[in-house]
């Protein structure tokens, strides 16, 4: 007779219940609203390139750690390297944010997204700002530009405004209060 320590038995179901698959599943991509914070997604999934429905995509950090001041950090950052160009044909797409990535580069199919009014690039600070201001800058309806801890030149912001002066860009500079996260302790 095997002696089983519950309280243990207890806590590996409870872990490995909670860990998060690389994987997505086939029909969490196909709604309007694909919400995948918190997932550790390296790639782009492809099946959310075909979702014609999708209004508003979200991949990246989940919570976020506060340090004083006013110091935010997130808590899983994901290792996603790039967006595929094929976003551009998300046609409904009203939101995109992608947050705490590895991105460098945005696409310039970005571009194409004639429906796109909120894009929420915070925590990207590896992303080369002077790439994706033209891009930004060519989205027809984008009127909410959400950049925590993604410097853009003053230059770059001037560029922007010139080229969209209704864009309303959301820093840790104009709102010091990231809202829409989740602050864990």
């Amino acid at each position: 007779m095997k002696i089983i320590n519950i309280s243990m038995l207890l806590w590996i179901t409870i872990f490995t219940s909670c860990k998060q698959s690389p994987e997505v599943a086939e029909e969490k991509l196909s709604q309007e609203v694909v919400d995948l914070r918190g997932q550790s997604i390296s790639k782009f999934p492809e099946a959310l390139l075909k979702n014609d429905a999708c209004r508003q995509i979200f991949i990246g950090s989940k919570t976020f750690k506060k340090y004083p001041p006013n110091t935010l950090v997130p808590n899983e950052p994901i290792k996603l390297l790039t967006i595929p160009e094929e976003i551009g044909k998300l046609n409904n797409l009203r939101k995109l944010s992608i947050t705490a990535s590895d991105l460098s580069v945005l696409p310039k199919s970005l571009s194409q997204l004639r429906n796109l009014k909120t894009l929420d690039i915070s925590f990207n600070s590896k992303l080369d700002t002077a790439s994706f201001v033209a891009h930004i800058g060519n989205i027809p309806r984008l009127d909410t530009l959400i950049m925590y801890r993604t410097f853009i030149p003053f230059t770059y912001r001037e560029k922007l405004w010139v080229s969209k002066p209704h864009l309303i860009i959301i820093d840790e500079f104009s709102n010091p209060d990231y809202t829409g996260l989740s602050i864990s302790n």
